[in-house]
């Protein structure tokens, strides 16, 4: 409108203009001054022409850009219920409602990363991964739709991709907790622990106070058979998470195989003054194993009775019982479990390994190494009953028997330090009688 205007100044200001100039011959004048005006007015028509195809008229601009937000104001209407009703666990409105917002703005990708979520928790996994893909093919950067594609990978047990899509939404947010421990913990998962490390390593200036990460270190530390060191970083994130009892459990199981059993017991007691945790089978069990680790064989024994009291139908507590009996010198408790577990149980060793001890604390020897026997063809695969044979069959005077025991059991296991040592030591004997 303002170019018309313009035009037309110039259109009546050049009308002006001929006007006001000397007067030419009549014929002159007659035959210029039409053809100027003219040429002005079409340069005018057409201006304005141009000006119409170039763009909308600021009414229609205005119209269109009301409609725009109209429209955007339905989608976000939509996409609040969408939200609403997935908090709520209102899948299908959900649903319903962000594919509405979707229709009317389809280019928004937060819009598809809500219903890849809402897809995901109805268990439609290849859709769901396909609006997070959307998702991110409209915005790159957006973090959380990488890593709840990971998620779905996950469900379908492909650790290597969903390790790649938490490293993607790593790449766009490193500070955030949630993408560095999906990442740490499928690398765990897949045993890459080198990589775990990096990872940690690259990590610490944004999780160096963080109680999870603590923990997945505590985790390497276990996976690479260091229950010290891993008893290191529990401990660091349980001062960060004092309140995370699960954190005491690991704790117990770590200073347990690193042979520090005062201290297990120290977070054993712990948890077992919690009323959430005083009834818990699995604790008591750890804590008559410390008991029995530091020699406290009555104590330990008295928590045994209450565990196969309450529950008859476990033979493990049975068998360790009967150990701690034995230990004791309490021959007719260790009479009562070998009877009661061969009984109900004939084909576990343990029954015939600690029938054996007793035979032996008996003196016969005959009957032990019988007993041994049978538990060796019981369970080839166990070093304990060819140790056990071979120790008898040597005090029996019977060595070469015992050497070929201990030599099996050393092919059982054949990184065992006391059956090599055993075999050794029964090797130089025999050779030693040989020389005599």
């Amino acid at each position: 409108m303002q170019t018309g205007s313009a035009v037309r100044s110039l259109v009546a200001r050049g009308g002006g203009e001929i006007a006001d100039q000397p007067k030419a011959p009549r014929s002159h004048v007659g035959a210029r001054g039409p053809v100027v005006f003219a040429l002005l007015a079409a340069c005018a028509a057409g201006v304005i022409l141009l000006g119409g195809c170039a763009g909308k008229t600021a009414p229609e601009q205005a119209r269109s850009e009301a409609r725009e937000r109209y429209t955007g104001n339905r989608a976000e209407l939509a996409a609040q219920q969408a939200r609403q009703d997935f908090q709520v666990g209102n899948l299908k409105n959900a649903l319903g409602n962000i594919e509405a917002a979707i229709s009317l703005v389809p280019g928004e990708p937060t819009y598809h990363l809500l219903r890849g979520r809402v897809l995901f928790e109805m268990n439609r996994l290849d859709a769901s991964l396909a609006s997070f893909n959307r998702a991110i093919a409209l915005n790159p950067n957006l973090g959380d739709a990488h890593y709840y594609s990971g998620l779905v990978f996950q469900r379908w047990s492909d650790p290597q991709k969903a390790y790649e899509r938490y490293a993607a939404a790593l790449s766009t947010d490193d500070s955030d907790p949630d993408y560095m421990l999906a990442a740490l913990e499928t690398l765990i998962s897949m045993r890459r622990l080198d990589e775990a490390d990096r990872l940690i390593h690259d990590s610490r200036h944004h999780f160096e106070n963080n109680a999870s990460v603590k923990r997945a270190q505590g985790h390497v530390a276990m996976l690479r058979d260091q229950p010290a060191v891993a008893a290191d970083h529990f401990h660091k994130a349980l001062l960060l998470m004092p309140e995370d009892k699960s954190i005491m459990e690991v704790l117990v199981i770590c200073h347990m195989k690193a042979g520090n059993h005062a201290k297990a017991e120290y977070y054993l007691d712990l948890l077992l003054k919690d009323p959430e945790f005083a009834s818990r089978r699995d604790l008591r069990h750890l804590k008559a194993l410390c008991l029995t680790a530091g020699n406290r064989l009555v104590e330990a024994r008295s928590i045994y009775l209450k565990l196969v009291d309450e529950d008859p139908s476990d033979p493990q507590m049975w068998f360790e019982l009967g150990s701690v009996a034995l230990e004791l010198g309490d021959m007719r408790r260790v009479q009562n479990v070998v009877s009661r577990t061969i009984a109900v149980w004939p084909n576990r060793f343990e029954s015939f390994l600690l029938r054996g001890m007793l035979h032996e604390r008996e003196n016969r020897l005959d009957d032990a190494i019988a007993d041994y026997q049978r538990a060796c063809r019981l369970r080839p695969a166990h070093e304990e009953p060819y140790i056990l044979l071979g120790l008898a069959l040597q005090a029996r005077g019977r060595r070469e028997e015992a050497v070929e025991a201990f030599r099996t059991a050393r092919m059982v296991v054949p990184g065992s330090a006391r059956a090599q040592e055993l075999l050794l030591a029964g090797v130089d004997t025999e050779t030693e009688e040989q020389n005599r």
